[in-house]
């Protein structure tokens, strides 16, 4: 099952990823937002690793554990949930929820 640290170094690797696909040309906008949900997926299933939850069967499970945490119960309601309903839609406004969460759950990962 990944751990904490499997999850991390995938979200790492989709950051890196993410450098190389979101520049001003890019015609697929759609990626970058999708890619920033990933991101945080990977960092909500660390988190939740850190808990004893190593299979997380889908995101709407994913969205009620991270509820149950005091750490993460602000991202269940608001910015987690945004963020993937605009992966969802593929629209451009999914920035700023993925900064909130990705900071959020870093933060609470010990990570910079």
């Amino acid at each position: 099952m990944p751990d904490r640290d499997w999850h991390i170094s995938k979200a790492e690797r989709f950051e890196s990823f993410l450098k190389q696909i979101n520049t001003a040309g890019q015609a697929h906008k759609e990626w970058i937002v999708t890619t920033w949900f990933y991101i945080c997926v990977h960092y909500a299933d660390a988190f939740l690793a850190t808990k004893g939850r190593l299979f997380i069967p889908d995101h709407s499970d994913r969205r009620r554990w991270l509820g149950w945490y005091p750490e993460t119960r602000s991202l269940e309601d608001s910015a987690y949930r945004l963020l993937e309903k605009a992966s969802k839609e593929a629209r451009y406004e999914g920035e700023p929820h993925y900064t909130k969460v990705r900071s959020v759950l870093r933060g609470i990962l010990g990570l910079p």
